[in-house]
């Protein structure tokens, strides 16, 4: 379970950093393509140098496609999170359950011990019940006499 809780953690660290990567090429994206815009199909690229000319529509094409797959990406990426603290929060929720289980797998473990403990204080209490009762036997009703003696 541990073992597990710490892989969800992992998981879900790398599936932060992503999202977080996505952020970022989103926004630089969009600043790009803003630029792109700005300089208008007459206008040179910021980013290359080129004049823009016919190109312009196809860059523009290529920023949404880019900004389309990152999306994609992104909600995949939050699925696979949402999925991962479903099943963290599942593993939580069992945690008193299994500690429950793992004290009463102890404890089996332990009854052969507690067993022969039991069956030797029955013996012991067994044998002192002998010896009472053969003393009782041994003795006169009446006890012992002022001598301390069988009287």
């Amino acid at each position: 379970v541990s073992y597990r809780l710490a892989e969800i953690n992992r998981q879900a660290g790398t599936l932060a950093a992503r999202l977080e990567r996505y952020r970022e090429e989103r926004e630089k994206i969009a600043a790009d393509r803003e630029t792109i815009r700005n300089a208008g199909a007459d206008g040179v690229c910021p980013l290359c140098r080129q004049k823009l000319g016919d190109h312009f529509g196809s860059i523009e094409a290529e920023f949404s496609a880019r900004l389309q797959d990152l999306e994609e990406k992104a909600v995949a990426d939050l699925g696979r999170q949402e999925k991962l603290a479903k099943e963290r929060a599942g593993i939580e929720h069992l945690k008193p359950a299994l500690d429950a289980v793992r004290t009463l797998d102890a404890n089996l473990r332990q009854k052969p011990v507690y067993v022969q403990e039991l069956a030797s204080l029955a013996a012991q209490q067994k044998k002192k019940e002998d010896d009472e009762h053969r003393i009782r036997k041994v003795r006169p009703a009446g006890g012992l006499d002022k001598d301390g003696r069988p009287g």
